[in-house]
């Protein structure tokens, strides 16, 4: 214990050193000093940048995979590899990382088998979308669709067992950035097949980030469907990732919206830095939902206006709902101007 603790501060000692001195000593706790120094070397690694890192740090990987299970347990290693290929910009490591991102390693976890792969494969994913975006989405788009757990779960985990590898290879479609990305989310979303939540909520981001020309005819069904979270959360990334030019759709769906969605939609508005906000959430002060109407007032008092200080007065006047009159006088006390 003492002796790695040892080896892991002389690592920390050797990130302080130029690269080109603390290139050799670092490979060298590369093997022979336990899994935490090698981690540590491999880190300490990526991060010194030297482009003569990457060829041993590849015949690490080649070694560790050859016997994944005794030689890189729970696949700690290689995910520390696949970081600092990363860091790197390690381009030559991209075979590396398409067979990661298809490595299954089932161990015992605790009581119970495990794949312990999981997140080397959701690593390996954002990784190749950085490093060879030209290739990634043949392996990334196999990831968006994996399903089968490998090792047993329970019926109720299903279709939660290998989501955190599918939320990846979205926000990796994402970091590609091209329109054949955008139509596997496309397909993704039309034809979910018993998708949980959250994957799709990133696949939602993601096709917001990359503006399919179909966008708003795929996301309308989450955002008027019944997962409130998850027409709040369309309602976020059509506000972050189209701006000014998500204000109508989210204005003429707020009504089918799920009354949970309503509120976090308005604010999403809110947060459109432009000349449209304040009109359109004025245009919201006579909605049936008083929520609606006093965080409308609310927004709207970010962005002032001579004519949007009036109507905010004439609802502190005559709105028959005390919180919504309530709101519109704190609206008008913060405004300046306001006497």
């Amino acid at each position: 214990m003492r002796a790695q603790r040892q080896y892991l501060e002389q690592i920390q000692r050797l990130r302080q050193r130029p690269p080109a001195e603390a290139l050799e000593p670092l490979l060298a706790h590369l093997s022979g000093h336990g899994s935490a120094a090698a981690e540590a070397s491999i880190r300490a690694l990526g991060a010194l940048g030297h482009p003569a890192a990457v060829a041993p740090l590849t015949s690490l990987y080649e070694s560790l995979d050859a016997d994944g299970p005794g030689r890189d347990p729970r696949c700690t290693l290689r995910k520390a590899l696949v970081a600092a290929f990363v860091d790197l910009g390690a381009r030559s490591a991209a075979p590396l990382l398409r067979r990661a991102i298809s490595t299954v390693q089932v161990e015992k976890v605790g009581p119970r088998l495990d794949d312990t792969a999981l997140d080397l494969r959701a690593m390996a994913a954002l990784a190749l979308a950085q490093l060879d975006r030209e290739n990634a989405l043949p392996c990334v788009a196999l990831l968006l669709h994996n399903f089968e757990p490998a090792a047993p779960v329970p019926s109720s985990e299903w279709a939660f067992a290998k989501a955190r590898g599918r939320i990846a290879a979205a926000r990796a479609i994402a970091a590609v950035g091209d329109m054949a990305g955008a139509a596997l989310l496309v397909v993704k979303l039309t034809y979910p097949e018993g998708e949980v939540p959250e994957v799709l909520a990133e696949c939602l981001r993601a096709a917001a980030e990359l503006r399919p020309p179909n966008l708003l005819d795929v996301v309308e069904p989450y955002m008027c469907g019944r997962d409130a979270w998850l027409a709040a959360t369309t309602a976020t990334a059509l506000a972050e990732h189209l701006g000014e030019d998500a204000i109508p759709a989210l204005v003429e769906h707020l009504d089918h919206m799920p009354k949970e969605a309503r509120l976090p939609a308005v604010l999403a508005i809110t947060g459109i830095r432009s000349a449209a906000t304040g009109p359109a959430l004025a245009g919201l002060f006579t909605h049936s939902d008083p929520a609606v109407r006093a965080a409308a007032i609310e927004g709207a008092a970010l962005y002032p206006t001579p004519e949007i200080r009036v109507r905010i007065r004439e609802k502190g006047e005559h709105e028959p709902d005390p919180a919504v009159r309530a709101a519109a006088a704190a609206a008008l006390s913060r405004m300046p101007n306001s006497g």
